[in-house]
């Protein structure tokens, strides 16, 4: 099978190597010239354990190739994974001018059907607009009408496991999930709210401690259920105490205080009179530092933030 690569960085040069020692044809496209005459030249611009041998060994048998051409990547496969840079923009949120501009370079150059496949870090909407940024070209082109779809296939690598992460999943992959496009991009972000999350190590703590969990997330529960699972297998009893809410008024009923421990918009503006009303005291132990101190001083909230003090 033949198989395009659109970016030669972490995640990139993993799959793009990974897939290549399966059998498939893969043709890896990077715009940076010197990353490319690296590659080509035996060097390898990452270190990730076993990844260089993987890699001499698909380039000598002709399963590899690293280029700078564009249209050539194009018309190499009719799978094209996207696996560019998503750096944080001003606001925090991802930047996805580089993954726009692949598929602008795909729409640009398409004379066949493709599946265009989302596997930077990118958020929930990205597909539509990927698929927007391709139609956007091809009607440029007035071409003959050509049919595409766009997936997510979010990446899961851990650096410097991640030839062992893609050869060997560990995220249920004994089954495949079929969902549609934005269930996709949500499990992402929920596998990676958890994966890292200090969430986990607050929730286990606090468990292990005596204390009765409720908690919410509008996105990552049941991944959540899942990694404190394992993170309490000495101790499942615990986990009796841990109870998920589908609202987020319904986590802090009776809470005698609330930790945040993410920066979802869901909780950005709460009512804090409902908010007040509902919990046994209102003190509140912010880890993103979403509220102002000021604020929560005039609604009569204890607050205690990151490197903000005790207000309230």
């Amino acid at each position: 099978m033949n198989i395009t690569i659109i970016g030669t960085g972490y995640v990139g040069l993993v799959t793009g190597a990974c897939l290549a020692d399966l059998g498939n044809h893969v043709f890896c496209l990077d715009v940076d010239q010197a990353k490319i005459d690296l590659l080509n030249g035996g060097g390898v611009p990452i270190y990730e354990p076993g990844l260089k041998e993987i890699i001499e060994r698909n380039v000598d048998a002709g399963r590899l190739t690293f280029s700078t051409d564009i249209q050539s990547s194009v018309a190499h496969a009719s799978v094209q994974f996207i696996a560019v840079g998503t750096p944080p923009d001003e606001d925090g949120s991802a930047d996805l001018q580089y993954v726009l501009a692949a598929a602008r370079n795909i729409g640009r150059h398409m004379t066949d059907d493709k599946v265009v496949v989302d596997k930077s870090t990118v958020p929930v909407g990205t597909a539509d607009k990927v698929s927007a940024a391709i139609n956007q070209e091809l009607a440029a082109r007035a071409a003959t009408p050509i049919t595409f779809s766009v997936v997510s296939n979010p990446e899961f690598l851990k650096e410097g496991a991640a030839v062992e992460d893609f050869t060997r999943p560990d995220r249920n992959h004994e089954r495949t999930r079929v969902m549609d496009v934005k269930s996709a991009e949500f499990t992402k972000y929920a596998a990676n709210d958890m994966r890292d999350a200090p969430s986990r190590v607050i929730v286990q703590a606090l468990l292990r401690a005596g204390a009765r969990v409720h908690a919410h997330d509008p996105v990552a529960a049941e991944e959540a259920r899942r990694v404190l699972a394992l993170d309490l297998a000495d101790a499942p009893a615990l986990l009796q105490n841990l109870q998920f809410a589908t609202k987020p008024m319904q986590a802090v009923q009776g809470a005698d205080a609330l930790i945040i421990a993410t920066e979802w918009k869901a909780y950005r503006s709460p009512n804090w009179t409902a908010l007040k009303a509902a919990m046994k005291a209102p003190i509140i132990f912010d880890g993103r530092n979403l509220y102002e101190p000021q604020e929560m001083k005039d609604n009569g909230v204890q607050y205690v933030a990151i490197g903000r003090g005790n207000h309230g």
